[in-house]
This record gives structure tokens, sequence and C-alpha cells, in this order.
């Protein structure tokens, strides 16, 4: 009778046992779960769910206003000039011609003159008063006549012209040449050949076109 109640205590006490186990588990879930929960709202509060954003819309950047360029024409210095000054080359102006120095020639006038050791030449002025056949004649004359020489023809600004050149006298004792002009101012010359010097007559004709 004695075992019997004792095996019985021992049933209970181990009964007893394997429920308190039982009932401290649960406790130990539930407190843990609590924990879950209470970290779980807790972040659920710390951290609010991000709103979304909306996109960004670039705004279009207005073109630069046109640059008016300057109409300024002053020239800008140079970057090793000193910057005192800027200098401005001036063009030079062409040369004036030098006035020709000659003997008024009319005409069907003849001008006698004579080529001495001394003298280089004679020039003589002519005028066509329109477009026409310039006829320029040289004859020997005088105790010495000029046998050779040098018959040019020049216009207003000093150009040689074609048909110009040597001349001579020894015969005949004339000679005759001429030019087909334009109206304006003419100069013949008579220029002596080397050593040769005598006496001569000149005389010119024109016969318009």
């Amino acid at each position: 009778m004695k075992n019997s109640i004792e095996n019985t205590l021992k049933i209970i006490v181990a009964i007893t046992g394997i429920i308190c186990a039982i009932a401290a588990c649960i406790a130990i879930n539930d407190y843990l779960s609590g924990n879950d929960i209470s970290a779980s709202s807790s972040n659920s509060q710390t951290n609010p769910p991000a709103v979304p954003t909306a996109p960004l819309i670039s705004t279009p950047t207005a073109a630069p206003a046109p640059t008016q360029q300057s109409t300024d024409t002053t020239p800008t210095p140079d970057s090793n000039d000193s910057g005192n000054s800027v200098s401005f080359s001036t063009p030079t102006p062409p040369p004036t011609p030098t006035p020709i120095t000659a003997i008024d020639l009319p005409f069907g006038v003849t001008a006698t003159n004579t080529i001495t050791p001394a003298t280089t030449s004679h020039m003589y002025k002519v005028e066509l008063p329109q477009a026409g056949k310039l006829t320029v004649n040289i004859t020997r004359s005088g105790n010495i006549g000029l046998l050779s020489g040098y018959r040019n023809l020049f216009d207003s600004t000093g150009n040689k012209l074609p048909n110009s050149g040597f001349f001579r006298l020894s015969y005949p004792v004339y000679s005759t040449r001429s030019w087909d002009l334009e109206a304006g101012i003419y100069y013949v010359e008579i220029a002596k050949d080397t050593s040769v010097h005598g006496g001569y007559d000149l005389t010119a004709n024109f016969v318009p076109f």
C-alpha cells in the first residue's frame, strides 16, 4: 500500500513538472512573440513608408540672345604693342609727273634748229584737236646739215610710241614718218646720234580722220 502511494505521488510530481515545463515554454513563447510585435510596431512608427517622389521635369534653357556685332573699324593693337599708341600707315601718293619742256610746233610751220656738240636733243610740242594722222618731216639744212639722228614721239605722260627711232638724211636729205593718233598732246623729239651734229628743218602736218 505504501509503495502504491509513493508511486502515485511520483506520477503526480512528474505530471506537475511536465505541466510546469509546458507552462514555462508557453510563457517564454508569448514573451518572445510580444517583443517581435513591439519591435515591428516600433519600426512601423519610426520609419513611415516612403512617399513616391514626382519625376523631375527639366526646364528648357532659354537660347542666348544674339550678340550684336560691333561695326567699329578701329584696329586692335597688336599683343606685342606697348599700348602707348596705334600707328596708321598713310598711302604714298603717286609722284607728280615732271612737266616736259618743249617748243610749240604749229602744224604747217617749219622749225629750224641745230644739233651741236653740246646738244643732246630738242623737244617739240604738237596738239591734235581730234583723232587723225600726224606726219613729221625732217630735212637736212644749213652749212653743216644733220646727217642722222633719232626722231621719237611721246604721249602726254612721256610714253614713247611705236614707229619712233633712227633716221638718216644723207640720201635723200629728208625723212618722213606718220602716226595714227587720238586727240591730245604729243611731243616730237629730235635726238643726237652719237657725235653727229648739224642743222635741220622740222615740219608737222595733221590730217583728221
